[in-house]
């Protein structure tokens, strides 16, 4: 199991989460990271109707805002 597995399958809790002022930590490898980042884009786009062009905006602001952190490194 890897973690964009869990976020396929608990996004909808998630997205909960971060309407309630939740963050998102992600730490591990740059490849793991982009998988969990393509799963929360694939979430907002199914569950928020929104574009993908507008998914990878939505985490760019969170990310401004300090509420999406990754601290990842290259193997």
């Amino acid at each position: 199991m890897y973690v964009q597995h869990k976020v396929d399958e608990d996004g909808a809790r998630i997205l909960s989460l971060l309407d309630q002022g939740g963050c998102i930590f992600v730490c591990g490898s740059t490849s793991m990271a982009r998988e969990v980042q393509k799963a929360l884009i694939a979430a907002l786009m199914f569950l928020r109707n929104m574009s993908g062009n507008r998914a990878e905006a939505f985490l760019e602001d969170l990310a401004k805002a300090g509420r999406y952190h990754k601290d990842v490194w290259s193997t």
